[in-house]
């Protein structure tokens, strides 16, 4: 292909705060290849019709709207094609998202995502619009043949402006983390799991298909108090026990002795990967009733849910669960469940 990964992610900011910004100054998040197949899953298994499309979707538009608008991706009058095509490669490799051929993706982190990105570099190259059709021989290889359809390249619709979705501040003269990300190939790890950088507004796009769409929930979340303030509950809390249940899979060790032993797992858990920064209000290991984590993140909902399977893997005991919001912030209670002997 003639493009390798970026080795250092230049012109990214991995800010303090815990806020990451792209090379074009856009808010991005960095994830686990499995941890997401886990959310992913964990999500879709909450609606009754499958949620695929709704995932490529969400990747496809939201990419759409970042080509559009960034001059770094226009394309030439009369020449250029070749140009963009490149950069876009580029691009897909130093997010992680695979090695875009013509009609085929080498090293896919998702195929839902992977194929998302792919169809919306087609039609932005080609200015046209396709119906796509993919199949995925091995774990390794999707095939995509693309069909032209009628009609103008009109524009991707916004998604629903989240108030929980903080926005961070991309401010060149603050310190910035130092990622260890580890290069192989056409991939790259963050500790010892495969990882890709996701824009926020992926996830924006695929929060916004969720409204109004009827879900069911098993976890401890189906009992939690979600306050009326907290904009569009039931989105926040499928993807919250989606996020939960995702943790539940893996085999994070979380010890905390007392309240400050909480800091090193939420840096490496959350601010050390663009989630935002929680902090610890209260917590029962300094004797408090609750304890109470307070969420300023991109994506609160989803650190809302890993949280609570920290707290309950630290503990060791189910958590009574109360959500509320507060400005672009969520505030989350944890607590031992009461016993009703009546």
């Amino acid at each position: 292909m003639g493009v390798q990964p970026g080795p250092n992610h230049e012109g990214f900011r991995f800010c303090r705060d815990g806020f990451f910004f792209d090379v074009d100054g856009l808010p991005l998040v960095l994830i686990g290849r499995v941890e997401f197949l886990h959310f992913w899953n964990c999500l879709d298994s909450c609606f009754s019709s499958p949620l695929g499309r709704k995932l490529i979707y969400a990747a496809t538009d939201a990419e759409e709207r970042i080509l559009a608008s960034n001059e770094r991706y226009k394309l030439g009058r009369f020449f250029g094609q070749k140009r963009v095509r490149n950069v876009l490669r580029q691009r897909a490799l130093n997010m992680g998202w695979g090695v875009f051929g013509d009609q085929q993706i080498t090293a896919p982190v998702h195929d839902a995502l992977s194929v998302g990105f792919a169809l919306a570099h087609e039609e932005h190259v080609r200015q046209l619009r396709f119906d796509m059709e993919w199949k995925q021989p091995s774990q390794d290889l999707i095939l995509i043949d693309y069909a032209q359809k009628q009609g103008n390249l009109s524009a991707a619709p916004n998604p629903i402006p989240f108030e929980w979705m903080a926005s961070g501040k991309n401010d060149a003269g603050e310190a910035s983390l130092e990622l260890d990300l580890d290069l192989r190939e056409h991939r790259f790890f963050s500790g010892d799991e495969q990882s890709f950088f996701l824009h926020v507004s992926v996830l924006k796009h695929l929060f916004s298909a969720l409204v109004g769409r009827d879900s069911v929930v098993h976890s401890c979340m189906k009992d939690a108090i979600v306050d009326d303030d907290v904009q569009h509950a039931e989105v926040a809390r499928v993807v919250a026990h989606a996020s939960l249940e995702a943790f539940n899979r893996s085999e994070d060790a979380i010890y905390v002795q007392n309240a400050k032993d909480w800091y090193g797992h939420l840096m490496n858990k959350f601010t050390g990967r663009g989630l935002g920064v929680v902090q610890v209000l209260q917590s029962i290991l300094n004797g408090d009733n609750h304890s109470v984590f307070h969420i300023n993140s991109p994506v609160g909902p989803l650190v809302a849910g890993t949280l609570i399977g920290m707290w309950q893997r630290a503990h060791g005991m189910r958590a009574s669960v109360r959500l509320s919001q507060t400005e672009n912030a969520l505030v989350l209670q944890l607590s031992e469940p009461t016993v009703d002997y009546a």
